[in-house]
């Protein structure tokens, strides 16, 4: 068992570590930093030696390899990162689900950043996408599983998720969010021609949706593969939102730029329940697409006006190279937003 007043000497020191190359141990833990997020600073701490011994001088119980930890610090800029996945994971555990890791601490003021604590989750962290049904059938079940938890369910107060949508207008806000943050001068002019495009679509409107459990961020790298149900972490975007906008979202996405759009239709259908054309899931889902694609062409023109200026004030830095992998980014995504615009232009 966990008590969580014993863990503060272990977040003290993490939160003072700069830099770690290695992984190190520290007053009966095994710890290393974990890679991948740009947004947060990730550890996983182990009760240390073989079998995992107890930790000295604590309530932490290593008999138990389930006592491992992930320590997430994460970026204080207003949107409450720590405490949307602390209720998200809490949702998921009084929802009786094992699709996420357990919380355990949150603490919002002790030290430079806010962090939470959850459970450690084995299993392999998917690095791309996949390329076997039996996995994408297990990708699709986790998320309805997440969007079979409405608002009418959860008891906990949820906010709306970082970027949300349950309109056609609501798409058009966040991609005005992300243009106001980009100086007129520093707009690439495919850029403006593409948002003239935009301008000239004509969209669906639709009644207001039910709102559900959303993750917010479906890069396939937080989910995590092993046997029975996929769980999937980092949940600080989370709150509540249109699920047909998570899907729009995960087929957008930067990490998946290599699926073909024959799986996305496979997996909409599977998702949709049906081949019904005129579905009201289904049609929320088409029209966010080409407004989501859009919001990540001006998102990378952003990130590089940003990062080449010093302005990018996340917690990791980028890698070598970022700006040619952003540039062709860009390119790619200036062909497929201009694309999926055509159907949708006013005649």
């Amino acid at each position: 068992m966990i008590h969580t007043a014993d863990l503060h000497p272990l977040l003290a020191h993490l939160a003072a570590v700069e830099n770690p190359s290695a992984p190190w141990t520290w007053q009966g833990w095994q710890i290393h930093r974990v890679g991948g997020g740009m947004n947060n600073r990730l550890y996983c701490a182990r009760p240390f030696a073989s079998g995992f011994a107890s930790v000295p001088g604590t309530n932490v119980s290593g008999s138990d390899p389930n006592a491992s930890l992930a320590v997430k610090f994460t970026m204080n800029d207003g949107r409450d990162r720590a405490g949307r996945e602390w209720n998200a994971l809490h949702v998921l555990a009084e929802a009786g689900l094992s699709i996420a890791p357990r919380p355990i601490l949150l603490d919002r003021e002790r030290y430079a950043w806010p962090v939470v604590v959850q459970s450690w989750v084995d299993g392999e962290a998917m690095q791309e996408p996949p390329h076997a049904d039996a996995d994408w059938e297990a990708l699709l079940a986790h998320l309805r599983t997440v969007h079979a938890l409405t608002a009418d369910r959860i008891q906990r107060p949820l906010p709306n998720v970082v970027l949300f949508a349950a309109t056609v207008g609501d798409a058009f806000a966040a991609i005005d969010w992300q243009l106001d943050l980009l100086p007129p001068a520093e707009r690439p002019p495919q850029l403006v021609t593409l948002l003239e495009d935009l301008h000239r679509c004509r969209f669906p409107s639709w009644d207001a949706p039910a709102l559900t459990l959303c993750r917010a961020d479906p890069n396939i790298r937080n989910f995590i593969r092993r046997d029975g149900p996929w769980v999937s972490v980092d949940w600080e975007y989370s709150g509540l939102g249109d699920p047909a906008f998570e899907i729009a979202d995960l087929i957008a996405h930067i990490a998946h730029l290599e699926v073909p759009a024959e799986r996305w239709h496979w997996f909409v259908d599977r998702y949709v329940g049906g081949e019904q054309h005129a579905d009201p899931l289904r049609t929320r889902i088409e029209t966010y697409l080409p407004l989501m694609l859009v919001w990540w062409v001006v998102r990378i023109a952003r990130y590089l006006h940003e990062t080449e200026r010093g302005l990018d004030k996340r917690l990791v830095a980028p890698e070598p190279g970022w700006r040619a992998t952003k540039e062709q980014q860009l390119s790619v995504y200036f062909e497929r937003a201009s694309r999926a615009l055509a159907p949708w232009r006013a005649r």
